[in-house]
């Protein structure tokens, strides 16, 4: 999933999964999986969360 790094000093992140772990994690507090989910049949979307 797409974060916004805490740093913003426009630099390639080698290592992001720490920043991105406090993002989701001050976000969306009380979960422990972050990630979303889209049921489509025949060209239609028919639920979706995320």
């Amino acid at each position: 999933m797409p974060y916004t790094s805490p740093s913003a000093d426009g630099n390639y992140k080698t290592d992001p999964y720490g920043e991105q772990s406090a993002f989701n994690t001050s976000q969306y507090t009380g979960e422990q999986f972050f990630y979303g989910q889209v049921n489509f049949l025949y060209n239609q979307q028919l639920s979706g969360w995320i």
